[in-house]
């Protein structure tokens, strides 16, 4: 139970301590000797801003360590400040990420080049990639169907819906949620989708009303559609050295690429793939570490720039005839970056609303054509599934791996040797990392430069570090109110700094309520910032199932607005 009175005295704004002095002191806390000064060489060169950080930091990545503990020591070392951003380095890695961006397109022009030539002169190609391509894209026609028929566009279009993030067309990069898309967004679509997009918007009683010109003594209408032949590459966060790129869809275009994304989901759940999910992927990473030792065990693997490497060929050789033209009309055929237009030579990027399904879609076809392969290689009819895939998360067995990697290099796609790891009792995937069984996921500093409040408070509920990692972020939080509770399963570890429950009576943080007869203690939350909008506003919403919706009267709703709100403070029971 918690009380509903809130104050707004407490921000979490930043402090003082920076990511790289927090590493600096958990490193003073943590190592000694050659492993000390190692560190304070990296550090120092990450805060000059030398990439040769990056490279010393792999060199120690790359020892054998003893045990589970000592391997965690680096790791959380190096999560406290790789991912973290400084706003003078932010031109850079924007560029960074460009230079990525387009050496992936030159990529994807070879792989189109070989991958059509083959298709083409099938007896010219290497009889081994035949088999496995041929019986992967078997697999893929089974699990989405051969043809795109009017009950599959029936469910499509069903599932189509407004995303959540910014589009073409959006006024501002706050306004996203659905009710916007309907009601102030442009009806912004590429001319192949067209013809769907009308399905979408005028077989939609709420959606019409909105946007159609009618001309009632006509027995007429109009629906103004934008023409907008291709996406806007633009930048987010990733960590210290690059940033990452994803594409701004057009409107329509993103409500019926999630549509695909959700049909996609629920024919791959019938196969046991469960995109809501991340559980098998780190179930079999932990057997995987336990058992790394015997002849054949699991190995996981990742992908560099995976998304950015689906080529047009790729998609044209595994999927059906039908599913390519459906999913072509879908898609943007270009993109614009720093002002200038280009046409694509992979099929899809990050934000296009179905590529993440579409990518596990094609790497499980190539897992399940080289298990086949290799089960006929060895005279076994054991066709029982032995991998699992989420995105770029690959999971197979230490005998396929070979293949699975010189398959997808074939196809155009790069094994990340630094996330993919095939012997040793080190395990990663779907963001847990296990040694030889136990996990050993550091805590991490994403995405900011100096820490706020409730990364103090996780870090230190965590019990990151020692001494002078706690002096240094006490001293950072002087100034500001320090929020103390209890540990909970259903509070976040940053929103106060966990006591004893033995404090409970004596810690002037706690307040007796003899109503609830129970102790209390504050907690940080974030509230998001809501615009006032009108009746007919608040009605879509309403029948789109928003949850942001606040209804503060009977003929006024509110619409919370995306990533902008305040910090303030609640009250908690301590169950």
């Amino acid at each position: 139970m918690a009380l509903t009175k809130s104050s707004n005295s407490w921000r979490n704004e930043e402090t003082s301590a920076t990511c790289a002095a927090v590493a600096l002191a958990y490193a003073s806390d943590t190592f000694n000797g050659e492993d000390l000064l190692d560190a304070k060489r990296i550090l120092a060169a990450f805060a000059a801003g030398d990439l040769a950080w990056k490279k010393a930091l792999e060199e120690v990545a790359s020892r054998e360590f003893a045990d589970a503990e000592t391997y965690l020591k680096w790791a959380q070392f190096r999560a406290l400040f790789a991912k973290s951003l400084r706003k003078e380095d932010l031109r850079r890695l924007e560029d960074v990420a460009t230079r990525k961006f387009l050496a992936a397109e030159r990529a994807c022009i070879r792989a189109n080049k070989r991958l059509r030539f083959y298709k083409k002169h099938s007896s010219r190609e290497n009889p081994i990639y035949r088999a496995i391509l041929t019986d992967a894209a078997q697999f893929i026609a089974s699990v989405i169907g051969h043809s795109v028929d009017d009950s599959v566009l029936e469910e499509v279009l069903d599932a189509a819906r407004p995303g959540s993030g910014s589009c073409i067309g959006s006024s501002s990069p706050f306004k996203t949620s659905p009710a916007y898309k309907v009601c102030r967004t442009p009806l912004t679509i590429s001319d192949s989708a067209r013809s769907y997009g009308r399905l979408l918007v005028e077989g939609s009683p709420t959606w019409f009303r909105h946007v159609a010109e009618v001309d009632w003594s006509e027995r007429r209408y109009r629906v103004n559609y934008q023409s907008t032949n291709f996406n806007r590459i633009a930048f987010v966060p990733k960590d210290s050295t690059t940033h990452r790129t994803i594409a701004v869809e057009p409107n329509l275009n993103m409500c019926l690429q999630l549509g695909v994304d959700t049909y996609f989901k629920r024919r791959l759940r019938r196969f046991g793939i469960d995109l809501s999910s991340q559980e098998r992927n780190q179930r079999l990473a932990r057997l995987a570490s336990e058992t790394w030792h015997l002849p054949d065990p699991y190995v996981t693997m990742d992908l560099a720039a995976a998304s950015d490497s689906i080529s047009i060929a790729v998609v044209e050789r595994l999927l059906p005839d039908e599913w390519v033209w459906f999913l072509d009309d879908l898609r943007s055929p270009a993109y614009k970056i720093k002002g200038e237009l280009h046409t694509y030579h992979k099929w899809s990027s990050m934000g296009n609303g179905y590529t993440f399904p579409l990518e596990t879609l094609i790497f499980a076809g190539v897992l399940e054509g080289c298990q086949r392969y290799h089960a006929r290689s060895q005279g076994t009819r054991d066709q029982k599934r032995a991998w699992s895939v989420y995105g770029d998360d690959l999971i197979c067995r230490r005998s396929c791996a070979a293949l699975v990697i010189e398959v997808l290099r074939y196809l155009g796609f790069r094994v990340n040797v630094d996330k993919t790891f095939i012997f040793g009792p080190f395990r990663e995937s779907c963001g847990t990392d296990w040694w030889n069984g136990t996990l050993v996921t550091p805590q991490y500093l994403r995405g900011i430069e100096r820490v706020r409040p409730t990364d103090i408070y996780r870090l230190l509920n965590r019990k990151v570090g020692g001494y002078n990692v706690r002096r240094l972020l006490l001293q950072a939080h002087q100034g500001q109110r320090i929020l103390y509770g209890i540990e909970s399963p259903i509070l976040d570890a940053s929103a106060c700094l966990w006591l004893r429950r033995a404090d409970l009576h004596r810690h002037p943080c706690f307040r007796w309520k003899s109503k609830h007869q129970s102790y209390y203690h504050e907690y940080a939350k974030f509230t998001p910032a809501r615009e006032r909008v009108g009746d007919s506003m608040g009605l879509v919403a309403s029948l789109l199932g928003a949850g942001n919706l606040h209804l503060a009267g009977s003929l006024e709703a509110k619409l919370a607005l995306r990533r902008r709100g305040f910090w303030s403070t609640s009250w908690r029971a301590c169950s």
